[in-house]
């Protein structure tokens, strides 16, 4: 039995179970059975349940072994659902306190507040609150093994997209505590370089000799540089590199010796000046004569690359000398095509689409996920996007310049070349057998760019839509350590016209049963905020979409906070049990990025879906930062995130899986394989699906 902590936290974030090894030759006794139902009880009351066979696992453990179990696993499930704080609010007896109170009372409190910087709040007399039983889903958590856990590791490196921030971590983790142990979990291929290099930057450290053999380019070298000095791996950001030990200068001169080109230098440019300064550059000018002869012409701004010829040829007009060009590099083919086919000719565009079909079986398959996810609105005008620049903060752009319509045999062309390039690839791995997709896949982005991710109670792509279920109430939350954190949200109608909002300015709405728990800006030991809606009286009155955001009215930055994150769950009961209750949390989101506005979630009241978004944005510095001022960035992130046309679905992804390997049946129970929100493979399995259907 291991209680290791980070193992275990390992293994309900990956795996939704519990790591227990007993030996074959343990039974359960009545009095550890009385102890695994006391841990059933304190799960079930933040709303997780055990399976049955990990109940019998528990069952045939020792006193002891439970006992340590219990004190390493509650801790992480109440940090988890958030359990671990205390909820302070403005209005403890919150929401019918809110809904009663005056506008004078309303008024009086808050100027109060203001005026005393946040030290004063009322002082009220705490009702009691009574019981009512909540229905609620638990979490059923199963029973790991060993071997199912170090999967994790092999999935992560496996994983044909970035990672988020927290799955680099568990990376990390993985690397550091089990360092050369690991060469029999390595995969057999690891497609995204930023996985690749960590591992050889580690492998450097450590002397392992892990993955050095799958240097292939330039950049990937510039990567593992900027791993040992600690910087972005991405090459989103600039680098500080450190001086590197000389076995590691010479092992960068050689690497480089064998793979480098003018392209990969100039792309990086800047910073490739800086690396070679810190590699020493001319005292390997024997060992290492073509990377010396780039770098000078680097620092003399002699260099003439690939992308430079592709940009003029698109300038002059030049398509013969573009095509020849860009069928030397199918993936910039794939990432150019939409752009080629609104500059060139018609019988251009039909030359390109041909260059396309021959060459696309070469492209990566998630630059063929990317692109026909994009390509297949085209055959309609695009007004609005939202793009999420490369880096470690999901810091949204909204793009407003119109995409004109493509003609619609170029649309169907290029998704058909895709298409045949994907089945024939993915029919080459092992056979699925009979398979079942749900159809709500349908509203489940694939999961790409997951860099900018936050670290969430559930994982799942932005886009994602999640039914929150039946119960009356919707209630989202904030907790927060420091200084002045802002819950608001926002009311649309069908077309995304506003209707309202409910904010510190404006504590409720009485159509529609709506409240806010209290505006608290001073809170150097925590506080909370929370916003009650009712879902069908808001439904009735017009509103189809709530977007919750969050805002730093200080414009201090979310990454500056020891603690500060949000969430949402559902109630049936809203003035009875506790206001925070965390067996009904449906998600709980980390707030790290160095923005000043969250907008973590879209409620979609006629189909009952929260549509995650997950996207932040910085926000104006003329006056204060708070749901009205910012109404045209969240109308824009909203309006552009709500639409799925420009992603593939997992459902369409699984199409190309089952028709490259299976064979589709129509109910779940006949299915080998099953693709579904609740089993076999979910949205939620992230990793999972990174490393084995990306």
């Amino acid at each position: 039995m291991n209680t290791d902590t980070k193992l275990q936290d390992i293994a309900i974030r990956y795996r939704g179970a519990l790591l227990i090894e007993v030996s074959d030759r343990a039974v359960s006794n009545s009095g550890n059975n009385q102890l695994s139902l006391m841990f059933q009880a304190e799960l079930m009351r933040l709303g997780y349940a055990l399976s049955r066979p990990l109940f019998e696992a528990i069952g045939k453990l020792s006193e002891v072994e439970i006992s340590e179990l219990y004190r390493c696993v509650i801790p992480l499930l109440w940090n988890a659902k958030g359990a671990d704080k205390k909820w302070r609010i403005f209005y403890p007896n919150f929401p019918k306190q809110v809904m009663k109170a005056s506008d004078a009372e309303l008024f009086w409190n808050a100027i109060t507040h203001y005026w005393s910087y946040g030290r004063w709040t009322p002082c009220y007399k705490v009702s009691k609150r009574l019981p009512k039983v909540e229905a609620t889903k638990f979490v059923d958590l199963t029973l790991a093994n060993t071997e199912s856990i170090m999967s994790v590791f092999t999935q992560l490196l496996a994983s044909n997209t970035s990672l988020s921030e927290v799955a680099i971590g568990d990376l990390d983790w993985f690397l550091d505590a089990y360092k050369v142990d690991l060469k029999p979990h390595l995969p057999e291929v690891i497609p995204f370089k930023e996985q690749l290099c960590r591992l050889v930057g580690f492998s450097l450290k450590e002397n392992a000799e892990l993955g050095a053999e799958a240097i292939k380019t330039s950049t990937d070298v510039l990567r593992v540089m900027s791993y040992l000095s600690e910087g972005d791996v991405s090459l989103a950001e600039n680098c500080k590199f450190i001086s590197w030990k000389r076995s590691q200068r010479r092992f960068f001169a050689e690497a480089l010796e064998r793979v480098v080109n003018h392209d990969d230098v100039a792309r990086h440019g800047e910073k490739w000046k800086r690396a070679f300064h810190g590699l020493h550059i001319g005292d390997y000018a024997k060992l290492a004569p073509k990377t010396f002869a780039i770098a000078d012409q680097l620092r003399n701004g002699k260099i003439t690359t690939y992308l430079s010829k592709v940009e003029s040829a698109i300038k002059t007009g030049d398509a013969e000398t573009l095509l020849n060009l860009l069928g030397q590099r199918p993936g910039e083919l794939a990432r150019r095509i939409d752009h080629l086919m609104r500059v060139l000719s018609e019988k251009e565009a039909n030359e390109c689409i041909a260059l396309f079909e021959r060459v696309a079986h070469k492209v990566d398959s998630r630059v063929l996920i990317q692109l026909y996810g994009h390509i297949k609105s085209r055959g309609q005008n695009v007004d609005k996007r939202v793009v999420m620049p490369k880096g470690s903060e999901a810091k949204a752009r909204v793009l407003t310049k119109t995409l004109y319509a493509l003609p619609e045999h170029q649309v169907s062309s290029i998704k058909a070349a895709i298409s045949k390039a994907l089945v024939d690839r993915y029919s080459k791995l092992d056979s699925l057998g009979k398979v079942w997709i749900e159809p709500h896949l349908l509203r489940c982005p694939v999961p790409l760019a997951q860099r900018s991710a936050s670290d969430t109670l559930v994982t799942v792509a932005r886009g994602t839509r999640l039914p929150f279920g039946d119960k009356s109430t919707l209630r989202m939350f904030i907790w927060w350590k420091g200084q002045d954190v802002d819950l608001s949200c926002v009311l649309y109608d069908a077309k995304l016209k506003k209707k309202g909002h409910i904010s510190y300015t404006n504590l409720r709405d009485a159509g529609i049963n709506a409240c806010h728990s209290g505006d608290i800006t001073h809170a150097p030991k925590g506080a909370a905020e929370f916003i009650d809606i009712d879902i069908e009286l808001a439904r009735k009155a017009g509103v189809k979409y709530i977007a919750m955001n969050v805002l730093d009215f200080t414009g201090k930055q979310f990454s500056n906070y020891e603690e500060c994150f949000a969430g949402w769950m559902t109630r049936d009961f809203p003035n009875a049990n506790e206001v925070f209750d965390p067996k009904t949390v449906q998600q709980k989101v980390d707030l790290r990025s160095a923005t000043t506005l969250s907008a973590p979630v879209v409620f979609d009241l006629e189909s009952r879906e929260a549509v995650w978004l997950d996207l932040n944005a910085r926000t104006g510095k003329n006056g204060p930062n708070n749901v009205e001022s910012n109404s045209a960035t969240l109308n824009d992130l909203i309006e552009s995130s709500l639409l799925l046309a420009n992603k593939l679905s997992l459902y369409e992804l699984f199409e190309f899986h089952a028709k490259a390997r299976g064979e589709r049946v129509f109910t779940k129970e006949e299915a080998d394989t099953v693709f579904s929100l609740e089993d076999g493979v979910t949205p939620f399995d992230i990793s999972t699906i990174g490393a084995e259907y990306l």
